[in-house]
C-alpha cells in the first residue's frame, strides 16, 4: 500500500531476488507501481505474488533492467493508466520461466519475450486472488482457483510462517 514518484513497492538499484513475498496495492506516478529493478540486473521472483499495483506512466508489476527468471510465482491484475501492464523487460531483457507461473495477462508485458515456457506455466489465466488481507499480507485463493496446489518445491512453511499441508500453491 505503498505510493511514490518512482516505484511504490521495491526500488532496487540491481539484481532483487524475492522468495515468498506478497507485493500488492502500491501505487507509483512513474513506472515500476510494485517493483523496480536496476539497469543490466536480471532478477529472480520464486514463490511471490505481485498484484493490484498501479502506474500512471508504464509499467505496474514490475519493470526490470535486463531479465527475469520466475518459478511458482503469479502476476496480476496491474494497471497502468487503467490498462494491464504487468511487466515490462529493457536491454533485451527475457522472461525465462522455471515452471509453475500464472501470469493472468501477458499481452500487458511489453518488450518481452517468455524463454522456455513450461506446461506447468498458466499464461492469460485468472488466478483468482481474494483481495489483499492487510493485516496479514497475503492475497487468499478462491476454492477451486488454478494456484491451488499447483506449485513445486516450496517452502515448509508459506509466507506467513504456516506449515503447509503437503501441496505447494502458486504465489
Amino acid at each position: 500500500g505503498n505510493t511514490a514518484n518512482g516505484s511504490g513497492g521495491i526500488a532496487a538499484g540491481g539484481v532483487l531476488n524475492l522468495y515468498n513475498v506478497t507485493i500488492s496495492n502500491n501505487r507509483s506516478y512513474a513506472s515500476g507501481g510494485g517493483v523496480s529493478t536496476g539497469v543490466y540486473s536480471a532478477s529472480r521472483f520464486e514463490n511471490t505474488t505481485i498484484s493490484s499495483n498501479v502506474s500512471e506512466s508504464g509499467s505496474a508489476g514490475f519493470v526490470s533492467g535486463s531479465g527475469l527468471i520466475l518459478k511458482n510465482t503469479i502476476i496480476s491484475d496491474n494497471l497502468a493508466k487503467g490498462v494491464s501492464a504487468n511487466c515490462a523487460l529493457g536491454y533485451g531483457g527475457d522472461i525465462f520461466s522455471e515452471g509453475y507461473n500464472i501470469i493472468d495477462n501477458t499481452s500487458g508485458c511489453s518488450g518481452t519475450f517468455i524463454i522456455n515456457p513450461n506446461s506447468t506455466d498458466k499464461f492469460n489465466v485468472d488466478p483468482k486472488l481474494n483481495v489483499l488481507l492487510l493485516e496479514r499480507g497475503f492475497h487468499p485463493l478462491f476454492a477451486g482457483g488454478p494456484a491451488i496446489n499447483a506449485g513445486n518445491s516450496c517452502p515448509l512453511t508459506d509466507q506467513r510462517g504456516v506449515l503447509r499441508d503437503g501441496q505447494c500453491d502458486i504465489g
